[in-house]
């Protein structure tokens, strides 16, 4: 499967009660997005957080880099990681073993979407993967199971083991989420 076409794309809050907004800028073997998104767990801030981050892949839309910064009530965290057989740290902490390859960071769609085009699934088929998935706004760390299902040409139909969370995603062409009930809707 051919690269993304080079383009920006914007996803707005499909929730009411948590608004927030996603832009992304696909340029061929990377994205680099922004994420500004309030989350009731800090209702007590009054306030969104912000993430920052910048994707690579490889032709097999396998991550190979991910820088991630997170702000949130005047506080900065930044993520490096990169994976050289392994998720790891710029200090060579391992956060994910060899055979976790993706990554999954809430609440940003953007990261399904790479996982879609990897997997390249048929109608029916189904699929587990480890995923790890960070938490923003305070960049936590934890492997996740997701099972993947496509149940039609644009729909997928997600799990996650971990939280307990599904849903039915649709897509595009390019396998980008156009909707993500109670997360994302992506903007014309």
């Amino acid at each position: 499967m051919k690269d993304f076409e080079v383009k920006t794309i914007a996803w707005r809050s499909s929730n009411s009660v948590k608004p927030g907004k996603e832009l992304v800028w696909l340029d061929g073997g990377g994205a680099r997005g922004s994420l500004i998104y309030y989350d009731d767990r800090f209702a007590d801030l009054q306030r969104p957080f912000q993430v920052n981050y910048r994707y690579l892949w490889d032709d097999q839309f396998i991550l190979n880099h991910a820088t991630i910064e997170s702000s949130c009530a005047g506080q900065i965290k930044t993520l490096y990681l990169d994976r050289r057989g392994s998720w790891q740290t710029p200090n060579g902490e391992v956060v994910a073993p060899e055979s976790c390859v993706d990554l999954d960071l809430w609440p940003s769609p953007l990261t399904n979407s790479l996982t879609l085009r990897r997997l390249n699934l048929k109608i029916g088929e189904r699929r587990e993967i480890i995923a790890l998935h960070i938490q923003a706004p305070d960049l936590e760390l934890r492997r996740d199971l997701h099972t993947y299902t496509r149940v039609g040409i644009n729909s997928f139909y997600f799990e996650s083991r971990e939280s307990m969370f599904r849903s039915l995603i649709t897509v595009d062409h390019e396998m980008l989420v156009n909707d993500y009930p109670g997360l994302f809707k992506r903007e014309a």
